[in-house]
């Protein structure tokens, strides 16, 4: 199996730290931009909610400016075409006369008005078209024009009122289709309620068709994620197509804006903005883009809508990531090249002490190991030199141990077999010899044994006191024992002497053994001492 490197190693192992340090790093920051993105987009649904808001406010300030203008001009010629009516009766009027005051006032149109029974209707007008004219169906108007008639304070909220002069909202001619802004004026020197009226499509342009209009334009043009932006007027948009605009301001469901993407569920979200007054926000998919529309509250029942393309932040992630990425397999290279060469400089005196350490393996101790450094390395080479020298000196006293050992082993075998031949010769000849001295003495002994027992039988056969045969023979019989056990103990050394040399001969060959055996040692030792080549004059 490949040996694995220590460079190698560290090398893989920074790698992976780095991979692992880069990887949560990315993670962070596309979570943390994520989350900056999220911000920029709630950021960016305030901005609209309050530039259009604003618009609205500014729109409506204008708006309310200039209509109080024209009411003050409707006032105007009110009174003054009051002062010119003054003591006519209604048959006495021609639509010729309203016709000169409209052109002198400079005025869409006049009508007037009196009330017969429960009804007030228009009698006499500049447009033909009014005459006869019922307002009793009118609701709020009748109101007005009733207490105007009756000399009156007007109380009804809607529109603009003052002494004997009340001028309603901006509505929708019933036969013309067009946006009027109607005064109505009864001072009591007249019989029949003055009503001046003058197109008022222009006020209404500027009010719904331009104004926040041009801005929701402007808005949607300079920010790239918005994708539409309404003003929804709830009450008339849940009418749906029930609904009938004759006041714009409470009748038009869409005010500003537009609302093409429209969902089955924009009721129910409607209403629960409406109800909660919450802000509310629904994602969907239209097409390849991924959409997110805000619901938001407004005051007199109104919802700001804004539908954003949540593709544009998801498209800047994704090249976030990208960028990251690159960035980091860039750097990654660039920091894992350069540590690589850094690795590479900074082992370079391991690759010398690998080499150095093989050397000393194969017994090869003449050379040092040369590293230069002011570091570890440095540090390393010195004590594995200081370590080599002890270890040649150690190798150098060995060799001479085993120089001495063999020379010592030398002797000893020469010395072990002369004393071994010697002492071999020596034990053969006293076992031959005493084995022919013990071998006479048993003769004799075996003769002498004889002699004593015929002896015995001679003393037996004299003729002696009885005493004294009897003391003899004690006595004969005592040498005979005697010379038995000298017998028994000759022939008892004869067999130790025996035995002696065999021993002798024993231990010998034991020596020998031992002596070979150590010079078998002590020549495998120094067959082995010689692989270590040291430099010996370097020792000495």
């Amino acid at each position: 199996m490949k040996r694995k490197t220590v460079m190698s190693q560290m090398i893989l192992k920074i790698g992976i730290v780095l991979f692992l340090v880069g990887s949560v790093t990315i993670s962070l920051i596309y979570y943390f931009v994520a989350i900056q993105i999220n911000q920029v987009e709630k950021e960016e649904v305030s901005t609209v909610t309050k530039i259009v808001s604003n618009t609205m406010e500014s729109t409506q300030t204008s708006t309310k400016i200039i209509e109080n203008l024209i009411t003050q001009k409707l006032l105007t010629a009110s009174k003054g075409i009051a002062k010119e009516l003054q003591g006519k009766s209604i048959e006495q009027i021609t639509t010729e006369d309203l016709i000169k005051l409209k052109e002198h006032w400079n005025l869409y149109d006049i009508t007037l008005f009196m009330k017969k029974g429960d009804d007030i209707v228009a009698v006499k007008s500049s447009q033909p078209k009014e005459i006869g004219l019922s307002t009793k169906g009118w609701g709020f108007w009748y109101q007005a024009f009733d207490q105007l008639l009756s000399g009156k304070k007007v109380t009804v909220s809607e529109g603009y009122s003052t002494d004997h002069f009340w001028a309603g909202p901006i509505s929708l001619s019933e036969w013309e289709g067009k946006y009027i802004l109607y005064g109505y004026f009864n001072d009591g020197t007249t019989p029949f309620l003055i009503n001046p009226y003058i197109l008022d499509q222009d006020i209404y342009n500027i009010t719904y068709k331009s104004g926040p209009n041009q801005m929701i334009e402007k808005l949607k043009n300079e920010m790239n994620s918005v994708e539409e932006i309404s003003v929804i007027n709830v009450p008339a948009w849940l009418k749906g197509k029930e609904n009938k605009v004759v006041y714009p301001e409470f009748d038009e469901p869409l005010l500003y804006g537009t609302h093409s993407f429209s969902l089955p569920m924009d009721n129910e979200i409607l209403k629960k903005v409406m109800e909660n007054k919450k802000e509310l926000n629904v994602h969907f998919k239209s097409g390849s883009k991924q959409l997110t529309e805000y619901f938001i509250p407004f005051p007199q029942d109104r919802v700001l809508t804004i539908v954003l393309n949540s593709q544009f932040y998801e498209n800047i992630q994704k090249k976030l990531l990208i960028f990251l990425i690159f960035d980091f397999l860039v750097l990654f290279l660039v920091i894992f090249t350069l540590i690589r060469i850094i690795a590479k400089r900074q082992l370079k005196p391991l690759q010398k002490i690998i080499a150095h350490l093989r050397q000393l393996s194969r017994g090869d101790m003449t050379e040092k190991l040369d590293i230069r450094e002011n570091n570890e390395w440095g540090w390393l080479a010195i004590q594995i030199n200081e370590m080599t020298d002890k270890v040649s000196m150690l190798i150098s006293d060995l060799k001479k141990e085993v120089r001495s050992l063999n020379f010592l082993s030398y002797s000893l075998t020469e010395r072990a077999q002369s004393s071994l031949e010697t002492m071999s010769n020596s034990s053969t000849s006293l076992t031959v010899h005493a084995r022919t001295v013990f071998a006479e003495l048993g003769f004799q002994i075996e003769t002498l044994m004889r002699d004593l027992d015929i002896l015995v039988n001679t003393v037996s056969g004299l003729e002696v006191d009885s005493n004294l045969k009897t003391n003899l023979k004690d006595s004969i019989l005592n040498i005979g024992l005697k010379l038995s056990q000298m017998d028994d103990l000759m022939k008892s050394d004869a067999h130790s002497v025996t035995e002696l040399g065999m021993m002798f001969y024993d231990t010998l060959n034991e020596i020998t053994e031992a002596i070979n055996h150590l010079n078998n040692s002590t020549m495998d030792l120094q067959s082995k001492a010689e692989v270590f080549q040291i430099d010996e004059d370097e020792i000495n």
